[in-house]
C-alpha cells in the first residue's frame, strides 16, 4: 500500500469477486452521491478478469479519512472495492 498524495495506492489479491447482497443500498458519503455514486453502485458487476492481483488507485488520503479509512491497510486485511478497469493495464 502507498499511503500518500495525490492518491492512495493498493495492491489487492483477488479472493472473491461476488457483489455482496445489499451492495447498491449501502450508505455512501454525500459527495459520492452527488457525483452519481448511487448509480455506480447499482450497475456494479463482479470482476471477471483473469488477474490474481490488481493495482487500485484510490482517493486522496483526505477523502479516505473523511470516509472512514484514516490509516494504512495492514497486509492481509480484507476490503471491498468498486472501480473501473483500466483499459490498457487491466487494473482497477
Amino acid at each position: 500500500m502507498r499511503w500518500g498524495n495525490p492518491h492512495v495506492g493498493v495492491t489487492l489479491r483477488v479472493a472473491d469477486t461476488a457483489v455482496p447482497p445489499g451492495w447498491a443500498e449501502r450508505e455512501l458519503p454525500s459527495e459520492l452521491v452527488e457525483i452519481l455514486g448511487r448509480d455506480t453502485m447499482r450497475v456494479t458487476r463482479p470482476y471477471t478478469g483473469g488477474q490474481q492481483e490488481l493495482q487500485l488507485t484510490l482517493a486522496p488520503i483526505e477523502y479516505m479519512a473523511r470516509w472512514g479509512l484514516d490509516r494504512r491497510l495492514e497486509k492481509g486485511e480484507r476490503i471491498e472495492a468498486v472501480g473501473f478497469v483500466h483499459r490498457e493495464q487491466g487494473s482497477l
